[in-house]
């Protein structure tokens, strides 16, 4: 231990405490002290450290720490363990919105910038509080009494706008013909016009509210906004403190709680915790972790064309990835989020090839369409390579996941048998149960999530289709040629299969029926052809 002086105070040994088993135990003294004095963990510690340096010692904060933890568990006694033959207590893990985000817990929200998180978690507000049972397909488990929002990160016409849409506000004019924008009797607001800090004076504040609504969702938006003001870099090992007082503070009042916090500045698959910006403190302290991001995310510098949002929780088990959008008429539901994002996966894949190992690809989907596999010797001769290049293709594309290995035939030489290879089955000829759910789970606009009101109806009642909607209702021609939208930029070489719903229009490749790509929406994945319907590839590949 480190007994020299810091910084900022000299450490003086007090002469009645020479003895260093005195000075150890009057420490730990100071500890249970310090303990009582005040729940802030910031304070806790800063108080420690400078009396335990009226005493010779310089403790770092590591050090403090463990002092700190040790005196608040010091009067807890270790009960006996469990033993062979004990009835565990296993309680079912509570949800609010099933499998997405957890009743009665700390959730952590993460999320790139203007992806639409604080927008989701008003819809999902509103929903509970119309006792709705299901919230874009994925069942409301817990209707909530209050929506408590600390929205420190935008101020109060921006929070206006996402109340209007879901039926949370309601436009009035006075007596003076003075417009007025009237905030929903179960909702409780601070924006950023307050300022309200995660300090000790703030989060008390808060729990007074939860503790008087029992059973509200918390909404801190965001986290980062919440503890500007305290100090505490997001790289610093603190960054958890004021999270973790939080859940201490609303612990008994049966509240669920959600930190709206950022990504790092490129996110791009993964997972809450490893997106999460700043110390990974924060994502320990909760119990747990959802991430929203684009499920295209464009190149750098490139637009954002593409709204569908993964929503992937951070769990095992019960955790339930969704594909969700945000349209003119409210939040739209793609359905389940691990096929679309595997079929994304498998589309950035196959896009990726080029040269060669592109040619070795488009063979073996030629050979399948006939169900007839490949091997490195048949890829040898028909694409003008070595056998042992042709076996390195082959198992790149494994790799990749868009070919699988299926079974050997021993070889008309003498010599190993040779591996037969085909396309990943995922994706070309039947369609998996989770893709074909996904497909079946496209709703239409009497599932958006958009605000009920207008014509007679109160903010709490529901919503009927426009009549003046815009959303095409007409079936897309089969074998129309179309462009695909990849990577910016519009790419000939397909038709339709399956037009039946211009929300989940199945396309296929020219010249090979079953290579398919599912779930793309008409005018915004997909276009009729706007000249040759065939691409510069395929004019000039010879088998």
């Amino acid at each position: 231990m480190d007994t020299t002086a810091n910084d900022s105070k000299n450490c003086q040994i007090d002469p009645a405490l020479q003895d260093t088993s005195d000075r150890l135990e009057a420490l730990k003294e100071i500890a249970v002290r310090v303990v009582g004095y005040t729940t802030d963990p910031s304070d806790r510690l800063l108080l420690f450290r400078e009396q335990a340096c009226d005493i010779g010692f310089n403790l770092t904060k590591a050090e403090a720490s463990g002092y700190l933890a040790k005196a608040l568990g010091q009067d807890l006694a270790i009960p006996e363990p469990k033993k062979g033959g004990d009835n565990l207590n296993v309680v079912p893990q509570p949800f609010l919105w099933d499998g997405v985000i957890m009743s009665g817990r700390q959730n952590l929200l993460v999320a790139p910038p203007k992806v639409g998180k604080s927008a989701l978690m008003v819809a999902l507000a509103a929903a509970s509080l119309r006792q709705e049972s299901q919230f874009l397909g994925v069942g409301i488990t817990q209707h909530i009494n209050k929506f408590i929002i600390v929205g420190t990160d935008q101020n109060e016409s921006d929070w206006w706008t996402l109340f209007k849409r879901e039926g949370l506000g309601k436009e009035t004019v006075d007596e003076n013909g003075e417009k007025k924008h009237l905030l929903h009797d179960r909702v409780i607001l601070w924006t950023l016009e307050d300022r309200v800090q995660l300090t000790n004076e703030g989060i008390e504040a808060i729990r007074i509210q939860a503790d008087a609504n029992p059973g509200s969702l918390v909404l801190i938006d965001t986290y980062h906004a919440c503890i500007g003001l305290l100090g505490i870099e997001e790289s610093s090992s603190e960054f958890d403190g004021p999270a973790r007082q939080l859940e201490q503070a609303l612990a008994g009042t049966n509240s669920t709680t959600v930190l709206v916090h950022h990504t790092n500045k490129s996110v791009s698959g993964g997972n809450a915790i490893t997106a999460s910006r700043g110390n990974n403190s924060l994502s320990a302290a909760v119990s747990w972790s959802v991430l929203l991001n684009w499920l295209r995310v464009p190149e750098e510098g490139q637009v954002q064309t593409d709204h569908r949002i993964a929503v992937k929780p951070m769990g095992r088990g019960q955790a339930q990835s969704i594909v969700i959008e945000l349209t003119d008429d409210g939040w739209r539901s793609h359905g389940s989020g691990d096929a679309a994002m595997a079929a994304e996966a498998f589309s950035e894949a196959e896009d990726s090839l080029v040269g060669q190992i592109a040619s070795v690809y488009d063979h073996a989907c030629t050979l399948w369409e006939n169900e007839v596999h490949t091997t490195a010797t048949e890829v040898s001769a028909q694409c003008r390579m070595t056998n042992q290049q042709a076996l390195r293709y082959l198992n790149q594309l494994v790799k990749r996941g868009l070919l699988v290995r299926d079974g050997v035939v021993p070889s008309i030489k003498a010599g190993r048998p040779a591996v037969l290879f085909k396309p990943a089955q995922s994706f070309l000829n039947t369609p998996p149960e989770d893709v074909r759910l996904m497909k079946e789970m496209s709703f239409i606009d009497s599932e958006a999530s958009r605000a009920h009101e207008i014509n007679n109806k109160t903010h709490f009642s529901h919503k009927e289709p426009s009549p003046g909607s815009t959303r095409i209702k007409t079936t897309i021609e089969t074998n129309l040629s179309v462009e695909r939208l990849q990577n910016g930029e519009w790419r000939n070489g397909w038709v339709v299969a399956d037009g039946s719903n211009p929300d989940s229009v199945t396309i296929a490749k020219l010249g090979q029926p079953n290579y398919r790509i599912k779930n793309l929406r008409w005018t915004v994945d997909i276009r009729p052809c706007q000249g040759s319907p065939f691409t510069t590839t395929q004019k000039k590949r010879r088998f």
